[in-house]
């Protein structure tokens, strides 16, 4: 079953789009049985270019959602490169502290640790990653395939190295969005807090030694962030406690890969 709409967010301010995916046997009679085990739940977060309903739009998520037992839930987060942005909406604060609340008193969701999962590609895997490793303790699996913005802290000083104080008029329009998404996000000095940068929340974690999540990279042999992706993996590697598994497969940074790396770490991390 697909659930296309909007929820209303006392973070946001406003009504902000949902896309959720059930097995199709979740009908009424079913969420009525006394017993009835709980879904496994997945937050499935989108990349920059896309939308709450791209998954659903682009992959294979519906089949999936009956093969493990799993309610896929696919938040709207825009361009805030799931941070609270410094000009704009909390979009962070939202889908990590309101959106699981609602989700919770709508649908027949388990609230264990280990049937409750993070996923996302490209930005989204950051959004994942993020997410993850700044509550650790709620997720079962992390899974981030393709991911960019893996050293957001880099990224942000290179915009602001590269453009601060330049006319953009000469720019092209991609360049010229992305400083105003940075700008929106990090502020108009392009300062990168702690909270957002990946390694220092790894660390941060690590130091505490809170529990890790397993943790599940992808990326495709030809895709752009590969050197970026297998550079993470790397530094993860030698924190202690990391669960980590990463794998290279055929493909570029498109819905060909993303659904097959879906399907991979779903088998690999979800079965029953």
């Amino acid at each position: 079953m697909i659930l296309r709409g909007s929820v209303p967010s006392a973070v946001l301010g406003m009504d902000t789009g949902i896309t959720v995916i059930t097995p199709g046997t979740y009908h009424l009679s079913e969420a009525l049985q006394d017993g009835e085990k709980p879904y496994k739940v997945a937050y499935l977060l989108h990349g920059l270019y896309g939308n709450n309903s791209s998954w659903a739009d682009y992959t294979m998520l519906p089949a999936y959602a009956g093969d493990y037992h799993m309610i896929f839930i696919m938040p709207e987060a825009a361009r805030s490169f799931y941070t609270d942005m410094a000009c704009g909406q909390a979009y962070f604060t939202y889908i990590s502290e309101e959106l699981p609340a609602i989700c919770r008193k709508t649908f027949q969701i388990s609230s264990k640790r280990e049937d409750t999962f993070v996923i996302g590609g490209s930005a989204g895997g950051y959004g994942a990653l993020r997410l993850g490793l700044t509550f650790p303790e709620r997720f079962g699996c992390i899974m981030a395939f393709s991911s960019a913005g893996l050293f957001m802290e880099e990224n942000v000083r290179d915009v602001k190295t590269n453009w601060s104080g330049c006319s953009l008029k000469d720019a092209d329009e991609k360049t010229r969005l992305m400083l105003r998404d940075m700008e929106a996000a990090f502020g108009p000095g392009l300062i990168c807090r702690p909270e957002d940068s990946l390694i220092q929340l790894a660390g941060k974690a690590a130091g505490e030694g809170r529990s890790f999540p397993k943790i599940c990279m992808s990326c495709g042999d030809q895709d752009p962030y590969l050197e970026e992706n297998r550079r993470f993996k790397h530094i993860l590697e030698t924190l202690p406690e990391i669960s980590l598994f990463y794998e290279e497969i055929p493909g570029c940074h498109d819905w060909h890969y993303f659904d097959k790396a879906l399907q991979n770490s779903l088998d690999r991390f979800c079965r029953e």
